[in-house]
């Protein structure tokens, strides 16, 4: 048997055995994010590609997966994201049960008027005065205050990862009562938060009803932290998660061996409207702030009126379906709908060249969705393998998985342009020799 030949057979193995990124409905988090994949997943990868002593990178890092289960298995790993919000959720990943469940309690405990005492400290404009009142801004200060007091007091060694991980757990159950909180300014489509017209139609909150929202969430993610455990495994290694843009100079982190990631979703979602409730968890965001993250994380839906796509991309394919969609019968189609696929298809490039440069040798593993505009698919894996193998990657392997309907399917305009809210994964592994 040739080496490239015992090669693909060992990666058909691993696909054997491997499941599929996606949660399933009968899995529980303390953590519901749309566009993840599941640590038994990333487990099943490191099992294959994760050699002793490999550093593990996902530029788009999400609610944590990969660096949660990197750290479960004890591997050296990074994790970026752009959002704020984001942070904090992936250090939730990484919060000792027993904490987590005493930090429930505590808050359980704890009556409504002490929960949602007011520090009366605020620091400059409150984003979160833009959906709530001012009594409500001020509970919700209050509940952050407590949540904070309560995490550090729970963590042994203050600034240490453990606290910060605590931290992070308190943090998922602000965003979560935000979340609730934010219901009803909730229409059709479940990733977007409306904003009231004037003051007047602000949420209005008191102590009783955060409470409420508070012993919800909390006793949920009671049942979700898992067995009580008082002590690390000795194979767990912390990872480093940091906020920075995938498509700006990844070198600064030193070398990977190892990329498991999925790029960000080319489907047309306000991802920082869509993550509302946990960038006003962070609270130190303002309004100038958010909109500022909206142009600059990658599928932002506001464009900028000079964005331009780069002819020289080093795709055919995405040369093609530049071209397709600029000529498409659909109104806006080459005005809006080219700035925005420029833009997310420049930063795409941007983002494999800086991955690309941050491996000199190992693997890339990448969970890539299909994706479609109006009736036309964009073949988004095929677009991506091209700029990959631009690189100088190859594609080792794939494999394609059925995925659940997508957030973009609930959209009742969509029926127009297909029937079926379908959708397909693939998980495409590249690879890199000296």
């Amino acid at each position: 048997m040739t080496p490239s030949e015992d090669s693909f057979r060992r990666a058909q193995q691993v696909f054997l055995r491997m499941r599929t990124p996606k949660q399933s409905s009968k899995q529980t988090a303390k953590y519901q994010y749309y566009a993840g994949y599941t640590t038994g997943f990333v487990s099943d990868i490191l099992d294959q590609y994760g050699h002793s002593g490999a550093r593990i990178l996902d530029p788009w890092n999400g609610s944590g997966a990969t660096t949660s289960a990197c750290a479960a298995r004890g591997f050296q790993s990074v994790g970026v994201d752009i959002n704020p919000g984001m942070v904090p959720v992936a250090w939730s990943r990484l919060a000792r049960p027993d904490l987590t469940k005493e930090l429930c309690r505590r808050l359980i405990g704890t009556a409504a008027t002490e929960l949602c005492l007011d520090p009366g400290v605020t620091a400059g404009e409150d984003f979160a005065a833009t959906f709530f009142d001012e009594a409500a801004c001020a509970a919700i200060r209050g509940l952050r205050s407590t949540l904070i007091g309560y995490s550090r007091d729970l963590a042994s060694d203050p600034g240490s990862p453990e606290e910060l991980a605590i931290c992070g757990a308190a943090f998922v159950v602000l965003a979560e009562v935000l979340r609730e909180a934010l219901r009803p300014l909730r229409g059709t489509n479940p990733s977007w938060f409306s904003r009231p017209k004037n003051e007047s139609q602000r949420i209005c909150l008191d102590a009783g009803s955060i409470k409420a929202m508070v012993d919800g969430v909390a006793r949920s993610m009671c049942n979700a932290a898992g067995e009580p455990q008082a002590q690390r495994s000795p194979d767990h290694r912390w990872p480093e998660i940091v906020l920075g843009d995938s498509c700006n100079d990844l070198g600064e982190l030193g070398p990977f061996d190892l990329v498991i990631s999925s790029p960000p979703y080319c489907t047309r979602i306000d991802y920082a409207v869509a993550t509302t409730p946990e960038l006003l968890a962070f609270g130190e965001l303002t309004k100038q702030g958010f909109e500022s993250l909206r142009r600059r994380i990658m599928g932002a839906v506001v464009t900028d009126v000079n964005s331009v796509f780069s002819d020289d991309c080093g795709s055919n394919l995405l040369q093609k379906t530049m071209d397709a969609i600029r000529q498409h019968h659909t109104k806006a189609a080459s005005t809006y709908y080219t700035r925005y696929f420029s833009r997310y298809f420049n930063d795409l490039i941007l983002s494999v060249g800086q991955i690309a440069n941050a491996v000199p040798k190992g693997h890339l593993v990448f969970v890539v969705q299909n994706s479609y505009f109006k009736e036309m698919e964009i073949d988004l894996r095929g677009i991506i393998i091209e700029l990959v193998e631009n690189t100088g990657f190859s594609l080792h392997t794939s494999r394609k998985y059925p995925s659940r309907p997508t957030i973009a399917g609930s959209n009742p305009r969509f029926k127009l342009y297909r029937d079926s809210n379908v959708r397909v994964e693939d998980v495409l592994i590249f690879s890199k020799h000296p």
